[in-house]
């Protein structure tokens, strides 16, 4: 999704209502900030609904029981994986919805803990002493993909405060779940957090448990065109009167995204060419001259992924 609307952009500008010639521009331009800062940081600032499989901690031992420097160290760290009930994320967690062990037991959420506590994203599921359940190989031993966590993924430091209320309703009554028009009850209200119009081009809202993407807005039909069950969500008929909720991207990202979607506005006609920067974590392709408020802004590149013991 794009971490910052045109609505937002246009505000930066300071373009007046009737200033809309380069609204596609913008708008593409938005796209590409968002791309790069998703490119730059190895890491998604949405939120998606996906389903990850995961080793049994242990590594299968050689045959030949010959191991390297690294290789004994990375079976120590399993063992005490295993033995702590353990199991590190390659990905930014925010919530689990099922997690399903190596012997295809569904494990309950009261059996366990997501760490770091208290922060989000979370990098660890630690099974609880007191449950008395310990990750499992399958019926066959196999050890390869057998653990899965289907949850929400994405980075956000606020988790908890990601989901506005829009302090509006689904008024089609119903909402098929092939309808990709919605209607509102005031699409250019004010929301929860105050901000103004509720609804903007280019944000992600949420309907029960659906995603959808906010494609266009007429203020005046009070209608939203949509895109359906995106970020790996269903669509779903959804009845009259149900809440809509609205995604907001860290504010530190949409700044960056905003930032760097003006910069690339008003270099538009500048003879600028991207630097390729070869990161152990891959390649990055860098603006030339982004403005260092930008990359300031960013969480760290992602590398390792999962905490310690």
């Amino acid at each position: 999704m794009n971490y910052a609307t045109l609505t937002q952009v246009r505000a930066y500008l300071g373009l007046a209502a009737t200033e809309t010639a380069d609204d596609t521009r913008l708008t593409t331009f938005i796209r590409e900030a968002s791309a790069f800062v998703d490119q730059y940081c190895i890491r998604r600032f949405d939120v998606r609904q996906e389903t990850r499989k995961y080793d049994y901690p242990i590594r299968k031992f050689s045959v030949f029981g010959v191991y390297s420097a690294d290789e004994w160290v990375s079976q120590a760290r399993a063992a005490g994986d295993v033995a702590h009930g353990i199991l590190r994320m390659d990905d930014d967690l925010l919530s689990v919805t099922a997690l399903t062990n190596g012997d295809a037991t569904v494990i309950a959420s009261a059996s366990y803990v997501l760490e770091p506590p208290n922060e989000y994203p979370k990098h660890l599921i630690r099974l609880l002493a007191s449950s008395g359940v310990a990750w499992q190989l399958n019926a066959s031993g196999d050890r390869e993909q057998v653990i899965s966590v289907a949850g929400l993924w994405g980075y956000h430091e606020n988790y908890s405060a990601a989901w506005c209320d829009s302090l509006d309703t689904v008024r089609d009554n119903p909402l098929t779940a092939a309808a990709t028009t919605l209607t509102v009850a005031d699409a250019d209200g004010v929301a929860e957090d105050l901000d103004a119009p509720r609804f903007q081009a280019g944000q992600m809202i949420r309907i029960e448990s659906e995603y959808l993407s906010v494609i266009s807005v007429n203020a005046t039909a009070n209608t939203l065109v949509v895109k359906r069950a995106v970020n790996g969500s269903t669509a779903a008929a959804h009845a009259q009167g149900v809440t809509i909720t609205l995604y907001r991207p860290m504010e530190t990202v949409k700044d960056a995204v905003v930032r760097l979607a003006v910069w690339k506005y008003r270099q538009k006609d500048a003879n600028v060419f991207d630097k390729t920067t070869i990161l152990q974590t891959g390649i990055a392709i860098t603006p030339s001259a982004v403005p260092p408020d930008v990359l300031e802004k960013l969480p760290a590149p992602k590398s390792g992924i999962g905490g310690r013991l």
